[in-house]
């Protein structure tokens, strides 16, 4: 059987079904203000073409304006945006981050798309074990653009609100479709994880989420053993 996997944004209890069946996840990490705030530092000097980025066939699959991580309003202004959102503590403890890896503005606007491709193993001599995209642009604002992964027989198709966060395995196979209308403004970047498998990430992402609710429910001296237990998981599966 195969399909597609809508990832819903506004249902949080059906998002959770969806998402724990496919190896994601969407973290809502900015606010309105903040997303308002950002997007009037994007100066359109500053876009250059994507495919400048794209390495061998994605040169002809890629279809966006980017600002890279190197440009002086993204070093000033978007840079510790990137750096605070995962420094979250639920981001986090889903991504074990390592370091962010080459971030970067993109925009999508009318017929902008990037087909199907799966993200580089190495990017700057750094593994890349989680991609992320963080969106700027309300789902309202654009027409198409949605992102789709490849999940076994399945598509999830994902298109966030602005402040949300989606965060999947590098080596899925994903798309952007065609905009056909309006603008799809994202940053979006790649993780290097201290945590290199990433069932033992999900897992580990579980047990914690499990010692959360725990905590609040019973008192931190009543689940001291199972954070134990936790830390203990999270150095066998360093590396």
């Amino acid at each position: 059987m195969k399909g597609d996997l809508v990832v819903p944004t506004g249902n949080w209890w059906a998002q959770f079904l969806v998402i724990g069946a496919t190896h994601m996840q969407v973290f809502t990490v900015l606010t309105a203000d903040e997303v308002k705030e950002l997007r009037k530092k994007i100066s359109e000097k500053s876009w250059v073409d994507g495919k400048r980025s794209a390495r061998g066939a994605a040169k002809d699959k890629k279809e966006n304006l980017q600002i890279n991580a190197n440009d002086p309003i993204f070093k000033e202004h978007f840079a510790p945006v990137v750096n605070k959102v995962h420094t979250n503590n639920t981001v986090a403890a889903y991504t074990f981050i390592k370091e962010v890896v080459d971030p970067r503005l993109a925009s999508y606007r009318t017929m902008g798309k990037y087909d199907w491709h799966v993200d580089t193993a190495l990017l700057s001599h750094r593994r890349t074990d989680l991609s992320w995209t963080l969106f700027l642009s309300d789902s309202s604002e654009y027409e198409g653009g949605e992102m789709e992964i490849k999940m076994g027989q399945y598509n999830a198709k994902v298109k966030c609100q602005a402040g949300q966060m989606v965060v999947y395995p590098s080596g899925l196979l994903h798309k952007v479709n065609a905009v056909t209308s309006g603008d799809r403004t994202v940053i979006v970047g790649w993780i290097n994880s201290h945590i290199k498998i990433h069932e033992h990430r999900e897992r580990l992402y579980k047990y914690f989420m499990e010692l959360v609710k725990l905590r609040k429910e019973l008192g931190s001296e009543r689940v001291e053993e199972f954070n134990t237990l936790y830390h203990q998981f999270v150095r066998d599966y360093c590396g």
